[in-house]
């Protein structure tokens, strides 16, 4: 997998961490190799921006994800459009860091743990996963933690 990771704000971001665990969470989910994510850290400003005009609410939030492919066969569509093209794009993540690093608390994680647990969670939304009920919420949290047990 490739990672485009950019920023639009000042600042440290774990880069190597954040593209270390994405190209392996990649090969846990068994993605082609010439798959790719683009990963923006955003200020507030921008995700506010974002989420109002994308999910109609007018605030900011910490992560959003923007899939490539809908329906409930992502990962096939995936890989039927990685044997035909050089490289695929699976979607888009945008990461408000100081907000994520904040919540961390919530959730009884490290500010780093919990970047890490938000990203791969992004990238099951990427491939079709959602937290709609809570058997699905269930599902998310379960393959969320295994990939992150395997992504040290």
């Amino acid at each position: 997998m490739t990672v485009l990771l950019s920023q639009s704000v000042r600042g440290e971001i774990p880069r190597r961490r954040i593209i270390r665990l994405l190209t392996r969470a990649a090969r846990f989910m068994n993605l082609p190799s010439n798959t790719e994510v683009s990963v923006r850290v955003v200020g507030a400003r921008r995700m506010r921006t974002v989420n109002a005009a994308r999910r109609q609410k007018d605030s900011v939030t910490d992560v959003l994800s923007f899939p490539q492919f809908q329906g409930r066969t992502v990962r096939g569509s995936i890989r039927a459009e990685a044997k035909a093209v050089p490289s695929v794009s699976i979607g888009d993540i945008l990461v408000y860091l100081p907000l994520l690093e904040r919540r961390a608390r919530l959730f009884h994680r490290t500010p780093a743990q919990h970047v890490n647990a938000m990203i791969v969670h992004s990238l099951l939304h990427l491939l079709g996963y959602d937290h709609g009920s809570a058997r699905a919420r269930a599902q998310m949290e379960t393959l969320t933690q295994r990939i992150l047990d395997h992504t040290p």
